[in-house]
């Protein structure tokens, strides 16, 4: 089992962890991870405990103290709505629920110890093989806990620093949360690494912190980049960073042709939480010709190619499987056939879109991106999604959703959906009233659907075809 607290005492007293009003060495972080270590009583190896309401850096330190006692971890993002996790425990058989207390945040306090509260689970558990919990959304029946070791994601964020070419002492802002596999391997890249994870808050106040100083590596999805471009006063740190990792969503062709102009290190990347994070990646500052090309496979990775453009993934940084509905899943050392459909040529991963998103409309097959595609150039500042929304009728109909912060104009949205077959178009439309910038959850948004959050306001319901 990897070890991350026996690292080398030359860095003991270098800075880890900085945020706005707090420093963090490396040594501080572990003396912090061994006082913590006896929260947890004696559990059985792979015992899974949820981590609930805590900050970033308390995540990690409660991770860290976790692992050294052979247990698993399910982190979840510090405003995680209360039902988001019902519904993610209610796919895994936990051990422990570790919440947060109001009293502590080791971020605020001299001592740095966190306040929590542990229950365990009345009806028991199991105990499992891995050491990380990773929720994501599943395409049918509701979300996943994909299930990696400290191998697994280690293997992963090496072959990150190793493409990148990451030195000793590098800095990465941590842009996502470590709820996501994106925001975890941030933190792993940079403990491995040796260098420096800088936190500005939330994320989508990045523009304060990169307003002020660069970092030398960052990690955006589209939309967080697209508000950056706002910003005038972001453009000369964006323009010093080594790398800007660009990937947790389909790029744009729009955004290409601005970063093109623009000329900054970008990397377009392609990856999966199954694959532990990247998958391949574009070297900074080469942008490719098309969208759909997303990079060569880092050296990790071996791709078969199957019928149909199925894609076949082996490698060291594969998931062993994942929970959902308390049925475990094992990968059994298999390849992982990948979700997206593609081929690799000349080296380059082509991906031509999710093959389990097809669905049909009175017979008619429809793939999401034939309406997301006719959106995505004019919502710029948006996130799109498209759910396929049971119907007596014709079996599934569209339902689109658009998360922003300006509301959509009905027209405008009528007018772009006039080129497809009337059948084919959103049936209903939906805009969610945020500013957040993560990953679009469909399982979380069948939630505020079914729930009639505040958030949401009904645009259209189209009553028939």
């Amino acid at each position: 089992m990897v070890d991350l607290l026996n690292f080398p005492q030359s860095i003991s007293n270098d800075i880890f962890w900085q945020d706005e009003s707090h420093t963090y060495t490396y040594q501080q972080v572990k003396a912090l991870a061994i006082d913590h270590r006896s929260l947890w009583g004696e559990h059985p190896k792979g015992a899974i405990c949820a981590l609930i309401g805590f900050s970033p850096l308390e995540t990690w330190v409660l991770m860290l103290a976790a692992w050294q006692r052979g247990l698993c971890v399910l982190p979840f993002a510090e405003r995680t709505l209360p039902a988001a996790i019902e519904l993610a425990l209610n796919q895994i058989p936990w051990t422990l629920r570790c919440e947060k207390s109001p009293a502590g945040d080791c971020s605020q306090t001299n001592s740095g110890a966190i306040s929590l509260r542990v229950t365990p689970n009345p009806q028991g558990a199991t105990a499992t093989e891995s050491q990380v919990l990773i929720m994501t959304s599943g395409s049918t029946g509701g979300p996943k806990a994909i299930a990696h070791t400290l191998s697994s994601l280690s293997a992963s964020a090496r072959a990150t620093l190793a493409f990148y070419e990451w030195k000793k002492g590098d800095s990465w802002l941590l842009s996502l949360d470590p709820s996501h596999i994106g925001g975890f391997q941030i933190l792993l890249r940079v403990w491995l690494g040796q260098g420096l994870c800088y936190y500005g808050g939330e994320p989508k106040d990045l523009a304060q912190a990169l307003s002020v100083r660069s970092f030398s590596f960052l990690s955006l999805v589209p939309t967080q980049i697209f508000r950056l471009l706002e910003d005038t006063t972001t453009e000369h740190n964006l323009r010093a960073a080594k790398a800007i990792l660009l990937g947790g969503a389909a790029t744009q062709g729009s955004l290409l042709e601005r970063l093109r102009a623009l000329n900054l290190p970008v990397s377009i990347t392609f990856g999966a939480s199954e694959a532990a994070s990247q998958i391949s990646a574009f070297s900074p500052g080469v942008l490719p010709t098309t969208i759909k090309h997303v990079g060569r496979l880092l050296e990790i990775w071996t791709l078969e190619a199957g019928p149909d453009e199925q894609l076949f993934l082996s490698g060291p940084a594969l998931m062993l499987g994942y929970w959902q509905h308390k049925k475990w899943h094992e990968l059994n050392g298999s390849p992982y056939l990948l979700s997206d459909r593609g081929r690799l040529e000349n080296g380059v991963l082509t991906i031509e879109g999710r093959a389990d998103q097809v669905f049909q409309v009175g017979g008619e097959n429809l793939a999401p991106q034939e309406i997301l595609g006719l959106l995505e150039s004019f919502y710029l500042l948006a996130d799109l999604a498209l759910i396929a929304k049971p119907d007596l009728v014709f079996g599934f109909v569209p339902q689109l959703i658009i998360r922003s912060r300006t509301k959509p104009s009905i027209n405008d949205l009528f007018a772009r959906f006039e080129s497809l077959l009337p059948m084919k178009r959103p049936r209903e439309i939906w805009w969610l009233e945020t500013d957040e910038v993560s990953k679009l959850s469909k399982a979380n948004l069948e939630h505020l659907l079914r729930e009639g959050s505040p958030l949401l306001h009904r645009l259209w319901i189209y009553e028939k075809i």
